[in-house]
């Protein structure tokens, strides 16, 4: 059942205290997990209650967990009642079966990374550590496959081509890349690939979609103040990618972190 919580349905979550340490500094940072959104059980928040700010037919609503600042755009140009057309949504869904865009908002691993709450994102989207002194560095995150995308791959439909063909031989893909960013966006160096699907093994029977949370090491990006993420597929048509642009996020973990720490500012901002 879709729900359209209200800024209302937020609350501010209390976490025991975190410490964390770098070389040269001591700043504020948290495990960002997701569950403080306090979204019921298989429901998800995509925008389209309007709640965010209109600029002039694009409701932005910026929302916190932990340390992290996300972005999502619910966009009426083209009438109501309007599409989610930027950013991330927050997901409780866990239904890993059902096939099709009608499914959008579930993640192939049937809900989050041992907890309820996770986020979906679509491509080419960017988030910030908006609550650090300075920039920080990141341990990594978990990643899976939505089912919308997953299924696609396997199946294929209307728009997408089952990976591997007929014959199981075509060297298909779909890969995620993971940028560091500094305060104004831009990338800082190397960035992190990552598999969501790979068919180019010689043995089909090592081609895998994934279909669990993957944790995806991030220390080599070093430090960085977001970070913004990138699909690539090598199905690709006359319009650009034909694979489901969307994938599912859980637990980032800043780097060296021992504690949790508390949060005032957790939910909607202003």
């Amino acid at each position: 059942i879709k729900i359209k919580p209200m800024r209302n349905y937020y609350k501010l979550a209390a976490f025991a205290c975190l410490g964390l340490s770098l070389s040269t500094q001591t700043i504020n940072a948290q495990v960002a997990d997701f569950e403080n959104l306090t979204l019921p059980a298989e429901s998800f928040w995509d925008g389209s209650d309007l709640s965010g700010v209109t600029s002039p037919t694009a409701f932005t609503t910026n929302f916190i967990s932990g340390d992290g600042l996300f972005t999502n755009v619910w966009d009426t140009t083209y009438g109501a009642p309007g599409y989610w057309s930027v950013g991330f949504a927050q997901s409780t869904n866990t239904d890993s079966i059902t096939s099709g865009s009608g499914n959008l908002f579930s993640s192939r691993a049937s809900g989050g990374n041992n907890s309820l709450t996770y986020l979906v994102s679509q491509n080419n989207t960017t988030f910030n550590f908006q609550n650090s002194s300075a920039d920080t560095t990141v341990q990594g995150l978990y990643i899976s496959n939505s089912t919308y995308a997953a299924n696609s791959m396997r199946d294929g439909d209307m728009f997408a081509k089952q990976f591997g063909g007929v014959t199981g031989d075509d060297q298909d893909w779909f890969m995620i890349t993971i940028s560091g960013v500094d305060g104004n966006g831009v990338p800082t160096g190397t960035s992190v690939d990552f598999y969501l699907a790979d068919y180019r093994f010689v043995d089909n029977t090592q081609d895998y979609i994934v279909e669990d949370w993957r944790f995806v090491d991030l220390s080599s990006l070093g430090t960085v103040s977001g970070l913004s993420f990138s699909l690539s597929s090598s199905d690709v048509g006359g319009w650009g990618m034909n694979t489901p642009a969307f994938f599912c996020i859980d637990d980032i973990y800043p780097a060296d972190s021992t504690n949790l720490i508390d949060f005032e500012d957790l939910g909607f901002t202003t």
